[in-house]
């Protein structure tokens, strides 16, 4: 797990959400190791869920610590599937994902739609890898917020699994050092 502020007994389950018509970010960091992202979890309502809308989930680079450009689509989801309270939408994806690379969720309304979406946000900075990442909304001034300093917190869960490159190369340090130890043995 990477990122999760969803369903945490420390949080308020729900503080407020803002719109999705604003275009919306939060971001989450790897560790020291590449990882396959392997699951996205939103917790989203919509205010008229069969208003047409639709709205592209997208994961994003990092600009100096703003959002960068798209990298690729997760996903679209149509109001008509949302409800008028905040509920967990989630998405399973296989995108390999750098090492010590952040990394922004964006949700955006698709161009030639207006949806009533709105994305959940929590007071609290608490949960795996939230603290000292980052919150974007376009119709704030100033758009960007730090997870730190109490603000709402988008809720998500981003989850990843080592590359399996990267578990290869694990497993095959991990045959060596098993011949390295059984020939010492084999010397004494």
């Amino acid at each position: 797990m990477l990122f999760n502020n969803i369903g945490l007994p420390v949080l308020a389950p729900f503080s407020g959400a803002d719109p999705v018509s604003n275009t919306l970010y939060a971001s989450f960091s790897t560790s020291s190791q590449g990882l396959m992202l392997s699951s996205l979890a939103l917790e989203l309502d919509a205010v008229t869920p069969n208003d047409g809308g639709l709205i592209n989930v997208v994961l994003a680079s990092d600009a100096f610590g703003v959002p960068g450009k798209g990298l690729r689509l997760l996903g679209q989801i149509n109001d008509s599937i949302l409800t008028t309270s905040p509920s967990v939408y989630t998405f399973s994806e296989s995108v390999p994902l750098a090492a010590n690379t952040r990394y922004w969720i964006k949700l955006a309304q698709t161009a030639g739609t207006s949806s009533s979406a709105y994305w959940a946000y929590a007071g609290s900075s608490a949960g795996v890898g939230v603290y000292s990442e980052y919150d974007y909304n376009t119709g704030n001034s100033p758009a960007l917020s730090v997870n730190s300093l109490g603000l709402g917190v988008y809720m998500m869960t981003v989850s990843a699994v080592p590359e399996p490159t990267s578990l290869a190369l694990y497993a095959g340090a991990l045959t060596i050092l098993g011949v390295v130890a059984s020939s010492r043995r084999r010397r004494s």
